[in-house]
């Protein structure tokens, strides 16, 4: 799982960010405009993706974490 949001402003335009640790984490939306980030260490990376259309947001994001891949036939258990 990649702790990936995206922001959809009142404007139409939108932007991502994706949080990347190794460690234990916790996200929490808060009651307004808020976000809570727990981690209990490691190296905090952000990654932004400016967008401005949330299309855009999404080819951006998939651009750098890859798309995903249909496993082997034998891999989803017909055997």
């Amino acid at each position: 799982v990649h702790p990936f949001y995206m922001i959809l402003e009142p404007d139409g335009k939108a932007h991502g960010v994706l949080i990347f640790n190794s460690n234990a984490q916790e996200v929490t939306t808060a009651p307004g405009p808020a976000l809570i980030y727990r981690t209990i260490g490691g190296n905090l990376d952000l990654y932004f993706f400016p967008g401005p259309t949330p299309a855009e947001v999404t080819q951006q994001y998939l651009g750098f974490i890859g798309r995903p891949v249909l496993p082997a036939y034998w891999g989803l258990g017909f055997q």
